[in-house]
Order: structure tokens, then sequence, then C-alpha cells
């Protein structure tokens, strides 16, 4: 239950800017009325004052380099954040009047792991008017989730935001006004396509950057001007030193290892068989039922071998979905269901579980179970 009476969570906002002096402080300026913390991160190659911006309204402030590839960056915010809860923005967003308000009674919620809101892209500023159409609205971006790394990842791949796990809840009474079709610069943007399409070629970002002359446009309040910052609580931490991007960033810290499996030793050809098999979460990640958009769909399964030479007979078989939440180094069990080859013989079940869409991941060794089919 959301009790009005619990203290408010703490939150840090975080943002990663680039040549941004000029839009970055109205921003922290926003936020720096109801934000505990802030924390910047400034793009090595930014060739105007930006980092001497952010110093003067973040508690934190880190360089990055990158190479069209955010997300070494985007989870360097984990190392920095000490609030329970954090707010991922822009430096071309502002947040609707209002916003700030929901933000207690949302951050209060037991059951949430993360909120979606609906972003509003800006077409006339004179005008105040807003697109009202797909695919700019509603745009549903997640922004805002709990400080907690095994619930949090970035893939590897532009423009796919953070994944997170667990109950994702929509938010529809405020918004986020994007900016960019008014502020960004057509060669800045062709420069930005241009790194999109090199890392992410089928995804479908690119609608969002074609505006027919007539798609419908709805007014739109304009925030409220903050003449002055709220004073920090603390002195700035400049982060000293730029920590180099992975050639290949990480995967997602998935991991796991068999603890014990029930299964019967030998069965018919196309009968069905249920195995019992206990495994151990190793990874950072916690497990957790799929809670459908940017949440991990993980799922139990096996590849079927020969016993002899461990060739392949079948990569993907059965598999049977999270239904529980599983931390970091907790056991589960999952009850998974399959059918027997239809081919009598001998054969291998190498264990293993996979996040769809992503990768498989297992223990390694291997963890093998034989079993024995007849006609």
């Amino acid at each position: 239950m959301n009790d009005p009476a619990r203290p408010r969570p703490r939150l840090t906002v975080s943002v990663l800017t680039r040549n941004a002096e000029s839009r970055l402080a109205p921003l922290l300026r926003q936020v720096s009325a109801f934000a505990d913390e802030i924390v910047v991160g400034v793009d090595v190659d930014s060739h105007d004052q930006t980092a001497t911006v952010a110093s003067q309204f973040a508690d934190v402030v880190f360089p990055f380099r990158h190479a069209g590839q955010l997300a070494a960056a985007r989870m360097e915010i984990f190392e920095h954040a000490t609030s329970d809860w954090i707010l991922v923005l822009d430096d071309d967003e502002r947040l609707e009047d209002g916003f700030a308000e929901r933000l207690p009674e949302l951050m209060r919620d037991p059951v949430a792991t993360h909120y979606w809101f609906p972003r509003k892209w800006i077409v006339d500023e004179d005008k105040r008017e807003y697109l009202f159409a797909p695919p700019w609205s509603p745009d549903w971006q997640m922004r805002l989730f709990r400080n907690d790394r095994s619930l949090v990842w970035k893939p590897n791949r532009p423009h796919s935001g953070y994944h997170v796990m667990g109950p994702g809840l929509f938010e529809s009474d405020v918004a986020l006004l994007h900016y960019e079709p008014v502020w960004c610069s057509p060669e800045d943007r062709d420069a930005k396509l241009r790194t999109y399409a090199a890392g992410a070629p089928r995804d479908g970002w690119r609608a969002h950057y074609t505006i027919p002359r007539h798609t419908p446009r709805r007014p739109y309040e304009a925030p409220a001007l903050v003449s002055e910052s709220h004073p920090r609580k603390h002195p700035v931490r400049l982060i000293v030193g730029v920590r180099e991007p992975p050639v290949e960033p990480p995967l997602p810290s998935w991991g796991m290892e068999v603890v014990k499996v029930d299964m019967v030793a030998a069965t018919h050809c196309g009968f069905e068989v249920v195995a019992a098999v206990t495994v151990r979460n190793t990874g950072a990640l916690a497990w957790w039922p799929s809670w459908g958009i940017r949440s991990a769909s993980l799922y139990f399964s096996h590849h079927l071998r020969e016993p002899k030479g461990g060739e392949v007979v079948q990569w993907d078989c059965e598999r049977t979905l999270t239904l529980k939440v599983t931390p970091p180094g907790g056991e589960t069990t999952y009850l998974h269901t399959f059918s027997a080859p239809a081919e009598p013989g001998d054969y291998l079940l190498e264990w293993g579980m996979v996040s769809e869409g992503e990768r498989w991941f297992s223990v390694r060794p291997p963890h093998y179970s034989p079993l024995h089919v007849v006609a």
C-alpha cells in the first residue's frame, strides 16, 4: 500500500550531456528544486563550457568518452548515485509543471520498480505546440527507476534506453517535454542519425525524425522559468580521469549454475518428460517474471546433444517461463516439461537459460543430464 505518511524516498537526477552550455543550466535549475542529488556526465569531446555549467549545479560531475555507444556511461551512473531512485533526463528535455509533485507518491509505491512517462515532441515554442500523432505521441519513456543494480542494465545498442526488471507502471498525468525538433540544428541531427544507423539499423527510431507538415498538433503549457537554483547540500564532486569505454560493451550480467536435477533416466520416443531442475542465480541481475516493455523475458531451457562428441541435435528446445523473483545468490526450481526425441537412442540435455532476443547463458563447464530414449 502506498502510505503518504512514509518518508519520501531520496531521488537522484541524472543527465548525460555534450555541447549543451546554453540549455543545461535551465534544466538543472528546474530539477534542483526537488532532486536530492544531481549527477551529470559530460562528454569529453564537448568543445564549449558544458562541464563548467554542470559543476555549478550538480553534486557529481564525471567525464565520459564513447564511440557512438553510451551503454558504459549510462551504467557508470550507478557508481555515483546514492539515492533510492534515479530519474534520467536528456539535456534537450524539460518537465511539465506538476511533475515534481507526482514523484513522492510514485516513489513510495512498495511494488513498482520503474515508471514510464509520455513525452511530448515540441515543434513550435512560440505557439507552444507539440505533435499529437504516433510515433511522437504518447512516445512512452522509461525514466524513473529504483537505484538497484540488480534490476537495471543498458543493452549494447544506441537509442535503446535502460531495461529494468520487475513491475513497471505508466504515469499519464504528467509528461516530459522534448525540444529536439526546435533546438537541434540540421547538421547535429544528421550526425546523430548517422550514429543511430550505424548502431541500430533496424530499430524503429527513424520515423521520429521525419515530420510531415500536416501532422496534428496540440497546445502545451511551458514550464515555469526557474531563475535561481536551490543550493547544493554538499560541495560538487568532480571525477578526475576518463574511464575508457570497452571495445565491446559488456553483456548483461546474467549467470546460473545447476544445483540439482530430478528427471527420469529413460523414456519412450515422443513422450512428455518433466524435469525438476534447481538452479542458482550466479549473476549480478535478479531474475523476475516478464513485465513487458524493456523487461527481460527469462526462460529455462536446454540444448539436446549427442553423447559422443557433444554434437548439437537440437539447439532451441522447449522453454519454461520464469515465474518468481530470484535475487543474485538465490535458488529456484523450474518444472521443465519437454518432449523426448522422436528417434530412439542416448542423448545429453545441456541445461541453460535464455534472455529472449538477447542471449543464452549457462554454467561453464556445461551441466549435462543423460536421457535414454526407446521406441
